[in-house]
């Protein structure tokens, strides 16, 4: 990882890529020279780095030892630091340096507006060196002031976060959200590392209610641009240049719409398992995702008009300080090599204009096409996610939505009665006359008997086969309870059932000839409830019995059915139709 890092993101004359490809094509007295000069760079810039860290310590020894009226400029110290972070970002010692510098000023209130500011800078670059793998011993210098101040920032996230727009709220919160990010991060290193039940299960609480507190923010932020986006005077060629402040909260949304991209499946995993273990699901924190998921999916309908929904690989300013956090690794590995190097060369002039403060809180205007790219890739990737299952993408209208969640099972349950009504109205009033015309059916057609799996496992086969009138397929009221339990879960599995028991439904209620409904009295039991239902087909004429599974079509050829696999019925059907069977089947449909 550092290796790879320090040819795309430090700045200065380094080895060209496309000449060390040349080099790995040649021979290998070549490639021991191309690997030796390379482990030579590593080391120049690890030296370079650990000078850097020493200038910054002597800096601000200087400037601390002083006898001035006025000490304190802490730039000189903070550039050292800086430019470390820019060599190698994966080292945190820097940031626990940093974290010191914010420690000695934190009783004065350098923006006028929270008093707190200079003390969440102390966490803000403490909580960023916890969420690197290389670990250093400055961490234990301010192990004290994170205990006191991290214990303090949830009452001051909830009394700030609906507060008006400000620049001063976007800068606090442009610190805050990354403290949120690393503690996350930090809370599964410690689930990992015990064994005590309740220790783990009050991790696992920090965690939803650390998600929840940033799927708030972002819905904050969104819901402010989308009242930008949704104005019918708003004109997209003009986004980068725009000075409106409901865009200020972009920069936030773009930070957590990176980290719930890139950590989605563990993220609401805890969510979904411990969520329903607190006293304020229903009030607080079930209400929070949905109303993320309503406002990402507000924001992407209006962006997808002229955003790129797969998201852009360019680096902006506010990603300069987290390029080594571990949480958003893999998706700054993905960014372009150009745009990194540009925003880091000039980050330089840009924390000298903000006295040192976080790249992540002086964001410019510029870029905003990349953060509204970054939040649509976000709604791009959870609607395919089976978690949350509320937030889809509509084939119909195309466009995002949010389902809710009575009206779902409210249909499924409306679904399952229809069902079961009109299955029990086949049986009664039309059972003489099914098997009357299927007597004359089974003299041309073949008759088989499906397992739930093969339903959900050949699902677009199950239906060309019922639908192309080739042969009669035959139900037992056993596979539809199988089916309808499968049908309940966010797999993939699960989709399939609840699509099979769509398609069953809308055969049975347009009276298909194709499809039968195994009487009650047939069913013997047995596995998957087949048993029975083989016997009683075996009775009335031949009857196939369909299956991946060898010990299912064993059991079949004991009562006397024919036992084939999927590939070995599609040739049966093949034989039989002659190559007309398709057509036919349809007109008698």
């Amino acid at each position: 990882m550092y290796k790879a890092r320090t040819a795309s993101i430090v700045p200065g004359d380094q080895p060209d890529p496309s000449l060390e490809a040349e080099a790995a094509d040649e021979s290998d007295g070549d490639d021991a020279v191309s690997a030796t000069l390379s482990d030579v760079t590593a080391a120049a810039l690890n030296l370079i780095h650990r000078f850097l860290v020493g200038l910054g310590d002597l800096a601000r020894y200087r400037e601390l030892y002083a006898f001035q009226d006025h000490p304190g400029q802490w730039h000189v110290a903070q550039g050292y630091y800086r430019r470390a972070m820019r060599i190698n970002p994966d080292i945190g010692k820097p940031y626990s340096q940093l974290a010191i510098l914010a420690s000695y000023s934190s009783q004065d209130n350098i923006f006028g507006v929270f008093p707190v500011t200079d003390e969440v800078e102390v966490v803000y670059w403490y909580c960023l060196r916890l969420a690197f793998q290389l670990e250093d011993a400055s961490a234990s210098n301010i192990h004290k002031p994170y205990g006191n101040l991290i214990m303090g920032i949830s009452p001051l996230l909830t009394s700030k976060v609906n507060a008006p727009t400000t620049t001063a709220l976007t800068i606090w919160l442009g610190m805050v959200v990354p403290v949120l990010i690393a503690t996350h991060q930090d809370l599964g290193q410690r689930f990992e590392q015990t064994e005590l039940p309740t220790s783990r299960q009050a991790i696992r609480i920090l965690q939803v209610y650390l998600t929840a507190l940033l799927l708030h923010l972002l819905a904050t932020g969104l819901e402010l641009a989308v009242g930008v986006l949704a104005d019918p005077l708003f004109d997209p060629e003009a986004l980068d240049d725009m000075l409106d402040e409901r865009l200020a909260w972009l920069p936030i949304c773009g930070l957590v719409a990176v980290w719930l991209e890139m950590n989605s499946e563990p993220i609401f995993k805890i969510w979904g398992t411990y969520v329903g273990t607190f006293s304020e699901s229903l009030e607080v924190l079930q209400p929070t995702l949905l109303r993320a998921c309503h406002s990402l999916s507000a924001f992407a309908n209006f962006a997808s008009s002229f955003a790129d929904m797969d998201g852009m690989a360019e680096c902006l300013a506010e990603d300069v300080d987290l390029l080594g956090l571990v949480p958003l690794r893999a998706y700054y590995g993905k960014l372009s090599s150009a745009s990194l190097r540009a925003v880091l060369h000039n980050a330089s002039d840009v924390q000298a204009d903000n006295a040192g403060k976080p790249a992540t809180t002086t964001a410019s205007t510029g870029g905003t096409h990349v953060r509204v790219a970054r939040i649509a890739a976000l709604a791009n990737h959870l609607a395919t996610q089976p978690e949350p299952d509320a937030f889809r993408f509509d084939d119909a209208t195309g466009r995002y939505v949010v389902l809710d969640r009575d009206a779902k099972k409210k249909d499924q349950h409306k679904l399952s009665k229809a069902l079961a009504t009109e299955l029990l109205r086949s049986q009664v009033s039309t059972l003489q006359s099914h098997l009357t015309r299927l007597d004359a059916l089974q003299q041309r057609l073949p008759t088989c008997v499906l397992p739930a799996s093969v339903y959900v496992d050949h699902t677009p086969r199950v239906r060309r086969w019922i639908g192309s009138g080739r042969c009669v397929v035959v139900l037992p009221l056993e596979v539809i309870d199988h089916l309808d339990l499968l049908k309940k879960g966010n797999e993939r599995r699960n989709a399939r059932a609840r699509e099979v028991m769509r398609f069953l439904d809308q055969r049975f209620r347009f009276r298909s000839r194709f499809l039968v409904a195994q009487p009650r009295t047939d069913d013997a039991g047995g596995e998957e409830g087949l048993v029975g239902c083989l016997e009683a087909w075996v009775k009335k004429g031949h009857c196939w019995f369909v299956s991946e599974d060898e010990e299912a079509r064993e059991e079949a050829r004991r009562v006397g059915a024919v036992g084939v696999g999927v590939e070995e019925w599609e040739e049966v059907l093949r034989s039989k139709s002659g190559g007309g069977g398709d057509g036919m089947g349809r007109r008698r449909e």
